[in-house]
């Protein structure tokens, strides 16, 4: 049985395998690229304190509807926690090293991260809200590449940490 999603922001989780887990859930079909891209996008929140109270990186990962991954009904959040819960049958075993590998590469660059995105959706969600209009938060934020199925977003007003 899963343990719920505020377990997995105790110590007993390491915060580069929560990353990776939202790099898996939300991008393990993606070309490794793309899974790069969305590290990129969860440090780049973290670091530049987008959420602005989230002080930690498992903080940020585990933002309430922030990563759809971990939203409740997405099929993906109980893929997630069965690899988290050592039920790792619905994990791939190919790819989750390479979900783990992105997020290692992208911690690397992370002084960088000032210039990455902030945001992703896929390309479907993108072109309906071209045809319908965009949700107000969309609205400050443009486009700044696709990778695989996900256009990748960036804010185009400065964020800070709370204090800084």
């Amino acid at each position: 049985m899963a343990k719920g999603i505020a377990a997995y922001s105790d110590s007993a989780y390491p915060e580069w395998l929560i990353a990776a887990l939202i790099i898996y859930g939300e991008a393990r079909g993606e070309p490794y690229e793309g899974k790069v891209m969305v590290a990129k996008t969860i440090i780049h929140r973290w670091l530049n304190g987008l959420w602005r109270l989230d002080h930690t990186l498992a903080a940020t990962c585990l933002r309430y509807r922030q990563f759809s991954c971990w939203n409740l009904g997405d099929p993906n959040r109980v893929i997630l926690m069965s690899y988290v819960d050592n039920e790792n049958d619905k994990v791939d075993p190919a790819v989750m090293p390479e979900c783990i590998r992105a997020f290692n590469e992208a911690f690397g660059m992370r002084r960088a991260a000032s210039r990455w995105p902030d945001h992703f959706v896929t390309k479907a969600v993108y072109e309906r809200w071209k045809r319908t209009g965009r949700p107000g938060w969309i609205g400050r934020c443009r486009r700044v590449g696709t990778v695989g199925w996900h256009v990748f977003l960036k804010s185009d007003k400065g964020w800070k940490r709370a204090g800084a």
